[in-house]
């Protein structure tokens, strides 16, 4: 890949699972550049932030067809890498905090179904 390890990783994918998957397992999912491979990956994440990474996987994702009116199109694909990191320092250095996804840390919702009538 020609471009710099700066535009290897893309940012954060910032989902409940994510949040899930960092706190229980101490792995991290990012965007990454549909030319990265693993390899590139962990070189990035060593020279960027001085992380070390314990296992890298990595999942294309194919664009949904989207469509608006009688037009229709595809979103683009994209590439997640799911990195396990040695422990939860590494997560840290990171800057991704993701513990205000989980469920515990939502604000309850209606109970009622619908928007409370003011009668």
């Amino acid at each position: 890949m020609k471009h710099s390890l700066y535009h290897v990783i893309r940012g954060p994918v910032v989902t409940e699972k994510t949040a899930r998957l960092q706190s229980q397992f101490n792995q991290v999912c990012l965007h990454v550049h549909h030319q990265a491979n693993k390899p590139l990956i962990r070189h990035a994440l060593q020279q960027c932030f001085g992380v070390r990474a314990v296992t890298v996987r990595v999942c294309l994702r194919r664009g949904k067809l989207a469509r608006m009116g009688r037009h229709s199109g595809r979103h683009a694909n994209t590439k997640r890498a799911f990195v396990t990191l040695k422990d939860s320092a590494d997560v840290e250095k990171l800057g991704i905090d993701l513990t205000s996804l989980s469920r515990e840390n939502l604000p309850p919702t209606q109970t009622s179904g619908g928007p409370e009538s003011s009668s």
